[in-house]
């Protein structure tokens, strides 16, 4: 009943039940894949490598601890438990084999085009109609523009089962965007594109940028943990086109990602491309940008 309930959600933005089930195939796929290439690259490494690697593992451990301690000392009365994150709202919801990078909903194409497979399987077959494209990661402007919402502007809707608070908050969530960005959002249903804000669905998800052809653009957005500020606008983030910010291909000038300690079948969360199939506009990796995930994410 869960999995139907699921795969019902999921079969929107044209999609049917049997592309969903396909994507999730290709999502197994690529993690398997991953997996097993993790480890022959592990079976590789030199005692010595491996031994600097927990080294350094352990000094930031140490100042996580300290900047833990010292954060406690400051805010002594911040002790309630945190809100659940998007990963730990949709992994409890059962969505984990069906997105990619924790939230992200992925048409068979794009899981074709950005997903780690084998020669294979890239030879699936695809949706006809659909423009082709080259493997990106974040959406370059110039090579992916019939992808973005033109002009920087967003049509929005709401479904029925978004109440007046919420639709409140989502309108706030619209805020940080439009203040700090050229991105203009206007509730209007009646043009060719339009971001359906739903929160009778399972978890928080969207899929990334527009899809051609398609005019409803499903945002889910559970009641259930997902109605919050950073949620929504992360969320909203992802349907204007962007991937997770840990996916640029600077990354490692900022963040080290200590691979031993990330279960092999979620290695694919930390997937990132060329710089030339991105497009940062020459903003500086930004480790408190909404679109990043946390310290210990998978």
């Amino acid at each position: 009943m869960k999995e139907a309930r699921i795969l019902g959600e999921l079969a929107t933005d044209r999609k049917s039940v049997t592309e969903v089930r396909r994507v999730r195939s290709l999502l197994e796929k690529s993690r398997a894949r991953q997996a097993r290439r993790f480890r022959e690259s592990q079976a590789r490494r030199s005692q010595k490598e491996k031994a600097e690697d927990d080294e350094t593992y352990a000094e930031l451990k140490q100042w996580e601890e300290k900047r833990r301690q010292l954060n406690q000392r400051a805010h002594p009365q911040s002790r309630q438990r945190k809100p659940p994150t998007i990963v730990e709202l949709n992994s409890g919801a059962g969505l984990d084999p069906y997105l990619y990078q924790g939230d992200i909903r992925m048409s068979e194409q794009l899981a074709l085009e950005v997903l780690e497979l084998d020669e294979a399987d890239k030879k699936a077959p695809i949706k006809a109609g659909i423009p082709s494209r080259r493997r990106r990661q974040v959406m370059n402007p110039v090579a992916n523009s019939w992808n973005l919402w033109p002009f920087g502007d967003v049509y929005y809707a709401f479904d029925n089962s978004v109440n007046s608070t919420y639709r409140a908050l989502i309108r706030q969530a619209m805020g940080t965007w439009s203040a700090a960005t050229c991105l203009a959002f206007y509730e209007d249903n009646t043009k060719p594109y339009t971001m359906v804000f739903n929160a009778a669905t399972t978890g928080c998800n969207a899929p990334i940028g527009l899809t051609q052809g398609v005019k409803n653009h499903t945002v889910s957005l559970n009641t259930n943990g997902c109605m919050q500020i950073g949620i929504i606008a992360h969320e909203i983030g992802h349907n204007v086109g962007m991937f997770h910010s840990m996916s640029r291909d600077d990354r490692g000038d900022t963040v080290w990602i200590y691979s031993s300690t990330v279960d092999p079948s979620m290695l694919h969360n930390y997937n990132k491309v060329p710089a030339s199939q991105q497009q940062s506009f020459g903003i500086p990796y930004d480790m408190g940008s909404l679109m990043h995930y946390n310290r210990s994410s998978f």
